[in-house]
């Protein structure tokens, strides 16, 4: 299983006392800077405590309030100072070369910070380290000490608690809620406070950070011989047999994480019964659609060809649900006639529908397998599906239907021919 780092951003990988302590300096040159910055830290939880705001109204509400307290002046086009020099701050010097030897040895890095998705890209780019996740307030619906960020990052990452790690600077923020969710932390301790809040590890700075996180989660023991992974063609890897042992392993393992007791009645033939079906469900993966695409030459058909109301079923990638519904397909040939047979056009369906799929990737590889082997005048593609992943969860909304299209050649360039296509579509429908 992958290991994960989590990270906060400003404290831990960016100099957010620095960027802080300029700008106050910058308004009340005449004032302490320590005194102003320790106020501000002192008053900018206040301001985030069960509030909605974006950070950049937080920043601005601390620093209103912070100029009351102190009765300093505070001009309104300077309220947003400290968004604005924010893109600014700078990345403690140790942070990039240690994010990129964690890279290097595999792990993958998320950040779960309490400002605004454009702030943090803004400060991603002074990294220069892209993470692999990032998780805002405005994800989490919440501020940090609160678990938003935390739970939105397991749900998002589908990371395993015992290969997390979790490291940051801020007790109050972050120590603290790790600790009420059990969750292994890493304390930066930058500034060589006191707490008595646990954690895996204590760390001035990050320089040493690769070594203590490689102690802390090892890398996994090779079970499995390595897979040379295929090579990637314009509609996936080449085909290889589902594993079907590793299937059935798989199944049995969420079947205990979920509670339940893999070996009673009822259950017990349940791991083959999957694997049994994700061969079957799954027959598509690798399978080049262009191959049972028979070309037959010289038909002297240049007209429309429209084979409507193709049933497919196939599995959402997001959640690995089924999405359920019909494909329409038309296609005009190319001057020489080329065509192939009906029943072929399903079957292009079929195999791209038999892997995990999103609605609107589908749609423009049933469009690609067609144009590219029969190079015709133009190709027109509907797909209309209803998705477990909006009926059975999330939303619940049983019945809702999402409809894709991918046009080609003369479906897109002449509007007559386009309104054929959707006129033929349209006769016996209720």
């Amino acid at each position: 299983m992958q290991r994960w780092a989590t990270f906060d951003c400003y404290g831990t990988l960016i100099d957010w006392d620095q960027g802080i302590g300029d700008t106050l300096a910058a308004l009340w040159p005449e004032r302490d800077r320590e005194g102003l910055l320790a106020a501000y830290h002192r008053i900018e939880p206040q301001v985030q405590a069960g509030s909605s705001l974006p950070y950049r109204e937080v920043m601005a509400e601390a620093l209103r309030r912070l100029a009351r307290e102190e009765g300093l002046p505070l001009a309104p086009e300077d309220e947003y100072a400290l968004a604005a020099s924010l893109p600014d701050w700078p990345p403690f010097p140790e942070v990039p070369g240690a994010l990129e030897e964690l890279r290097r040895r595999g792990w993958r890095v998320a950040i779960l910070s309490n400002t605004d998705p454009d702030l943090l890209e803004a400060s991603v780019k002074r990294i220069g380290v892209e993470p692999d996740l990032v998780v805002t307030a405005a994800e989490a619906g919440s501020y940090k000490p609160a678990h938003g960020h935390w739970k939105r990052f397991f749900q998002v990452s589908g990371a395993g608690r015992e290969r997390h790690v979790h490291v940051a600077a801020s007790p109050f923020h972050d120590l603290a809620p790790c600790a009420e969710l059990g969750l292994r932390a890493v304390w930066i301790n930058r500034k060589g406070e006191r707490t008595e809040l646990p954690r895996a590890a204590e760390l001035p700075d990050l320089s040493a950070l690769p070594d203590t996180l490689d102690a802390l989660v090892p890398p996994a023991e090779v079970l499995e011989p390595e897979v040379v992974e295929p090579e990637e063609g314009p509609f996936g890897p080449e085909r290889r047999p589902v594993d079907r042992e590793r299937v059935a392993r798989g199944v049995r393992l969420l079947l205990e994480a979920i509670g339940e007791d893999p070996d009673r009645p009822g259950l017990a033939g349940t791991p083959a019964r999957v694997a049994d079906m994700f061969e079957e469900v799954f027959a598509g993966v690798g399978v080049d659609p262009r191959e049972v695409i028979t070309v037959v030459p010289g038909a002297g058909h240049d007209e429309m060809i429209m084979v409507r109301d193709i049933p497919l079923v196939s599995m959402c990638e997001h959640h690995v649900v089924p999405f359920i519904g019909k494909a329409h397909v038309a296609y005009v040939p190319n001057r020489d006639g080329r065509i192939t047979g009906l029943s072929k056009i399903a079957r292009v369906v079929d195999i791209l529908s038999k892997r995990l799929q999103v609605q609107e990737r589908l749609t423009t590889e049933i469009a690609d397998a067609l144009e590219s082997a029969l190079q015709p005048r133009g190709v027109f593609v509907m797909i209309e599906a209803e998705h477990l992943c909006m009926t059975m969860r999330g939303v619940k909304k049983p019945g809702a239907i999402t409809t894709t299209s991918a046009v080609r050649g003369v479906f897109r360039t002449d509007a007559r021919t386009r309104a054929e296509a959707l006129e033929l579509l349209r006769r016996g429908r209720p």
